[in-house]
């Protein structure tokens, strides 16, 4: 039977697993997310709000029991992008708001790679569903993203860091597809990320565009999620 991880008046979290070919994940497998954000700090200097779509694959790994690792971004070219910000290869973004608009020349960097993630049923009022909960891989760390995007003013850097993460997980035709939404990060009882060139707390937001899909490496099964209840 599932154990509650997390209870409270509103919200319980029960334990989830990984599985591959509808036979539960018992080995660490590698896998990699495809998918399409919006990276928002809402209240960024002077109040303006700043946005960038970013398109990218994340590397890792899943195992038991609803253990996920994320170890690396990537470019949609495969090339590792930097775990250090402001050094070496950066994913390159598309201003949307704020930063200069239609162009791919803003850099954006994970921060505090590896994040570890557990995968999770959440039952909340009105809603069941799954959530894989990021959070950083050494106590009291951070997980985040690094921005430096080209303004009207010039260059302009941001960091947005958050305690953990949460993104909607669901069952697709050709595997795991995650989605960041403000709402579901809310609902899960998570908060926005805390921005640099923002003095409100909270202002950082990822939203999906389109929901990333997580398929194991060199295999052909279909990854999907389950309850273990």
């Amino acid at each position: 039977m599932a154990v509650a991880s997390v209870s409270s008046a509103a919200i319980v979290t029960l334990l989830a697993e990984w599985l591959l070919g509808a036979k539960a994940v018992e080995a660490t497998l590698s896998v990699e997310t495809v998918g399409e954000l919006l990276l928002e700090d809402k209240k960024a200097t002077l109040g303006i709000k700043a946005a960038l779509l970013c398109s990218g694959i994340l590397d890792g790994t899943i195992g038991p029991n609803g253990a996920d690792e994320i170890t690396e971004l990537l470019t949609l070219a495969k090339v590792a992008v930097s775990k250090t910000a402001l050094s070496g290869t950066a994913l390159l973004c598309s201003g949307q708001e704020g930063c200069n608009t239609g162009t791919e020349n803003d850099e954006v960097w994970a921060v505090n790679l590896p994040w570890k993630t557990t995968l999770e049923l959440v039952e909340e009022t009105g809603f069941t569903g799954f959530a894989d909960l990021i959070n950083p891989n050494t106590a009291g760390g951070t997980v985040g993203w690094y921005v430096q995007c080209a303004t009207a003013l010039g260059t302009a850097d941001d960091e947005c860091l958050a305690k953990q993460g949460a993104a909607e997980s669901s069952n697709g035709t050709g595997g795991v597809l995650g989605s960041f939404k403000e709402a579901f990060t809310l609902l899960v009882e998570d908060i926005n990320a805390k921005c640099s060139a923002s003095s409100e707390a909270e202002s950082g937001n990822v939203e999906s565009v389109t929901a990333g899909e997580t398929k194991v490496v060199g295999s052909t099964e279909v990854l999907s999620v389950s309850s273990t209840g």
